[in-house]
């Protein structure tokens, strides 16, 4: 009998979580955007850019889909980085105590983290997760879970307990 431990409902983040996560990241994501932005215009400026209303009004009137399709990508691009890095969290994870994981409750692939980031670039996703079992599309799509750290941690504890019983001590 040599089961293999398996996420279940009860350790899913609260959709209180699942906000707080979303709305802590969007803050820093375009606190992120806007640093590099500024960063962007300091290093061209220094190098001798010296047109900086000019850059501006292009930005201005930039086609609103290329514009999003840029927005998007970066911001995919924020939520790969940060989970990649992080192992399978995000700051906005980091507050709410929360990390995402596979369906064995362990740190999700490159592979997860890409279809995770990937699956953000669809319009009203991000607000999924307010479905009835609080997983979003990314979830879903990804084959990952985003649950409570300290459950996660009680129960995988437990279950490794389990397992031991009736085995001899090293």
């Amino acid at each position: 009998m040599n089961k293999t431990f398996t996420v279940t409902e009860d350790l899913y983040a609260s959709k209180g979580k699942r906000f707080a996560n979303y709305f802590t990241d969007l803050i820093i994501f375009y606190i992120v955007f806007i640093g590099g932005a500024l960063i962007y215009g300091m290093i061209y400026v220094s190098m001798g850019g010296d047109d900086v209303e000019e850059q501006l009004m292009a930005l201005e009137n930039a086609n609103p889909l290329v514009d999003r399709l840029i927005t998007l990508l970066i911001y995919g691009t924020y939520y790969f980085i940060a989970e990649s890095l992080l192992g399978g969290r995000t700051i906005g994870k980091y507050l709410t105590k929360t990390v995402t994981v596979d369906i064995n409750g362990n740190k999700p692939t490159i592979g997860h983290t890409l279809k995770r980031s990937l699956s953000r670039m669809v319009p009203f996703e991000q607000f999924s997760f307010f479905g009835e079992l609080g997983r979003g599309w990314h979830d879903q799509w990804s084959d990952t879970y985003v649950v409570d750290v300290e459950k996660l941690e009680a129960k995988n504890n437990a279950y490794n307990e389990l397992d031991q019983i009736g085995k001899p001590e090293e």
